[in-house]
C-alpha cells in the first residue's frame, strides 16, 4: 500500500476525522494512493472520498500523522509550498508506537522551489531510529528544496540521525544551519546502539 501526503498545499483536518477511501477500482488497474490535498483534476477511476484529499500543514504534522499509524506502506510527503516548523519534525522507526512504513520519500512538487524552515534552538528533522528514509530535492523540472534551522542556538541543528537511523538518503537538496555549539551542526550523526547511524 502506498500513501501521499500533501504539504501546504490546502485545508488541513485531522487524520480521525478523515473517511478512508476506498480501494475500488476498475479491474486490470493499480489503486491510486491516498491523496491528502484536493487534486487538480478528477478523472472516473479515483475513487478517494474528497475528505481524504487534504493537506498538512507542515512537515512536523505530516511525520506525526505517520507516527501514529494513520499512513502506512510506502509514504510519499510532497512538498507544494514553503513551510515554517514551529517545533522538531520527527520520525520515529517503524514498529514504534503506532508506525508501520517501508519507506517515506521527501520531495518539492509544483515544478518550483519549495522551503522547509524554522528557527527552533533543537533539531528541525529529526530522524529518530527511522529507516528507508529519502530526501530529495530532485532538481529538475523547476523542482528544488531548501531545509534550513535559522537558530544560531548551540543546540541547534538542521537533520539529526540518532537511534539506529540507518538506510536513509539525503540528495539534490540544500541544507542550511546557523548553529555555534561546538558539539552540533548542520547535519548530525548522533549516537547508536546497534547499527550505528548511517546515510
Amino acid at each position: 500500500m502506498s500513501t501521499r501526503a500533501f504539504l501546504s498545499c490546502g485545508s488541513y483536518s485531522s487524520p480521525s476525522s478523515r473517511q478512508r477511501p476506498s480501494r475500488r477500482v476498475p479491474s486490470g488497474r493499480p489503486p491510486e494512493p491516498a491523496k491528502l490535498c484536493p487534486a487538480a483534476s478528477s478523472s472516473s477511476n479515483r475513487r478517494e472520498a474528497p475528505s481524504a484529499r487534504r493537506a498538512t500543514p507542515s512537515l512536523g504534522a505530516a511525520l506525526v500523522d505517520v507516527n501514529n499509524g494513520s499512513y502506512t506502506g510506502v509514504i510519499t510527503i510532497d512538498v507544494c509550498g514553503d513551510t515554517t516548523e514551529g517545533t522538531s519534525a520527527v520520525l520515529n522507526a517503524s514498529g514504534t508506537g503506532g508506525s508501520s512504513y517501508t519507506g517515506v520519500t521527501i520531495a518539492p512538487a509544483g515544478g518550483v522551489p519549495r522551503t522547509i524552515s524554522g528557527g527552533i534552538a533543537a533539531i528541525l528533522i529529526d530522524l529518530n531510529g527511522a529507516g528507508g528514509v529519502v530526501i530529495d530535492g530532485l532538481n529538475s523540472g523547476g523542482n528544488a528544496l531548501t531545509i534550513e534551522n535559522t537558530s544560531t542556538a548551540a543546540s541547534a541543528a538542521t537533520i539529526r540521525f540518532i537511534g539506529d537511523a540507518s538506510g536513509n538518503t539525503v540528495r539534490n537538496s540544500t541544507i542550511k544551519g546557523a548553529t555555534t555549539g561546538t558539539s552540533s551542526g548542520t547535519i548530525v550523526f548522533a549516537t547508536g546502539t546497534t547499527t550505528g547511524n548511517t546515510e
